[in-house]
């Protein structure tokens, strides 16, 4: 409160100089100059303890907001290679039920194996089909139809 005082003090102390060495002028251009030159320091005096305040930032450790972003960017990164794996799994599963349908094969299950390598990029796709009893006699043409159009290597159980 006491800063405020002053300021108030400073500024209508100011005020009251400038306004009698206004009267103390002749009339003229150096009138014109000098109310000018006392709107500069009547301006100046208010904005004076904006310039004395010092702003506060709170304290952030950068370290930990990293290390967080870190973390998050990394499970953003699993997620997105889960259900990229899930949607390759998915279309395969659905490309093979099509192909064998075009032999008027129906399978039991088919079960999508997604591999990756050390930089989980996917290195190879193999495929488990369960075929009923009936359509188990087309295992080596299943085979040659699933590795030469999709180029994936199929066992059956």
């Amino acid at each position: 409160m006491g800063m405020i005082k002053e300021w108030a003090v400073s500024l209508c102390g100011c005020a009251v100089c400038c306004s009698l060495i206004g009267m103390l002028l002749p009339q003229g251009s150096i009138q014109k100059l000098f109310k000018l030159l006392t709107t500069v320091v009547i301006l100046s005096c208010i904005v004076s303890p904006l310039m004395n305040l010092k702003l506060k930032l709170p304290d952030t450790d950068f370290d930990e907001s990293y290390a967080e972003i870190e973390e998050y960017t990394l499970q953003a990164e699993e997620a997105a290679h889960e259900i990229a794996v899930e949607a390759v799994q998915a279309q395969v599963k659905k490309i093979i039920s099509e192909r064998l349908g075009k032999i008027h094969v129906v399978p039991e299950n088919v079960q999508v194996n997604v591999h990756n390598d050390d930089e989980d990029n996917i290195s190879y796709i193999e495929a488990v089909i369960e075929l009923n009893e009936k359509d188990a006699s087309f295992k080596q043409e299943i085979q040659s139809l699933i590795h030469s159009e999709l180029g994936i290597e199929c066992s059956f159980e």
